[in-house]
């Protein structure tokens, strides 16, 4: 077995690809529930784990991945805190909208 694995003229060690699928492997938690859900994790983990090793690689450094992974974190958090807040936004609307046509409120409707 070749010591590099090439790919799109870069050459990675086989260790980051095992790297990789390792990182993949906590993402498998979901997988018999929800197929398709499990299916993408496993995807995204191990690309971005691929990603991880590439940057690890080429930086010669652990800095890079951490950072790179921070910075995936902070964009998924942004994307679910704005969702959270948007869906919240739209549940008063409906609700100031019932209130002010007189229908009873029913908090647990």
């Amino acid at each position: 077995m070749p010591e590099e694995l090439p790919f799109d003229g870069f050459e990675m060690h086989w260790a980051g690809m095992i790297a990789a699928l390792i990182n993949a492997l906590p993402h498998a938690t979901n997988w018999p529930a929800r197929w398709a859900r499990g299916s993408w994790a496993q995807v995204h983990a191990f690309a971005f784990g691929a990603f991880g090793a590439c940057w690890l690689e080429r930086s010669k450094s652990a800095m890079a991945p951490n950072i790179g992974h921070t910075a995936g974190d902070v964009v998924e958090y942004a994307i679910v805190f704005r969702w959270v807040g948007f869906l919240q936004a739209s549940q008063r609307r409906v609700l100031r909208t019932e209130r002010s046509e007189g229908a009873e409120f029913d908090p647990w409707n």
